[in-house]
């Protein structure tokens, strides 16, 4: 597999390395770090975030189907995180965050490469990278790694007559509460969030 990728990505991984980026692997000992980096990338995205106490639920109740994994800097710093879910030879990750002043120096990079390692390690099957819009940036990062796509499919159960609502960033009524979102201070999105993200797809 590490032969197959092209060499940039191998170069990109290779950087997080000798930047002595670290990864480390873990459950509910790694959850106040993957939070902290999550809170952060999604104020910088302009989206609520999902309150901690439903990924302590995740926990509670799949103890032996979730790992977290965090890319540390030297300076212990958390700089990347991801939330796992595994089961019946497939990985997914549903939730990843990285912290944009890291992003430099690769921790993604090294963070994706060494789970696919761990999932290969454990017997998988399939490594699911998540959700991405076609032709965005994360889109293109998981190409890199090999992901293929496949398409997801929404269903609405509308009134007759109804319009299909246009609940994705690019419409123009939201661009202003995501600009705004951005500037705000992280602990207000984090309080904040959890309660405006309950009325979101």
């Amino acid at each position: 597999l590490w032969k197959s990728f092209q060499g940039k990505i191998r170069n990109q991984i290779r950087q997080a390395q000798q930047a002595c980026l670290t990864v480390e692997e873990g459950t509910a000992d790694k959850l106040d770090d993957f939070y902290k980096v999550f809170v952060r990338n999604m104020r910088d995205l302009g989206t609520p975030v999902y309150p901690r106490r439903f990924f302590v639920s995740f926990l509670r109740l799949f103890p032996d189907r979730v790992r977290i994994f965090i890319v540390r800097h030297p300076n212990g710093r958390p700089a990347a995180g991801a939330f796992l879910v595994f089961h019946r030879g497939r990985t997914e990750v549903p939730w990843a965050s990285s912290v944009e002043n890291f992003n430099p120096l690769r921790p993604n990079n090294l963070m994706y490469w060494t789970m696919i390692e761990r999932a290969i390690e454990r017997g998988e099957r399939c490594f699911d990278f998540g959700r991405s819009t076609e032709g965005g940036g994360t889109y293109r990062f998981k190409s890199g790694f090999g992901a293929k796509p496949h398409k997801s499919y929404w269903h609405y159960y509308l009134p007759e007559g109804g319009a299909l609502p246009e609940l994705n960033p690019d419409n123009p009524k939201f661009k202003m509460a995501i600009r705004i979102w951005r500037f705000l201070p992280v602990p207000v999105t984090r309080l904040v969030g959890p309660r405006i993200v309950r009325g979101l797809p």
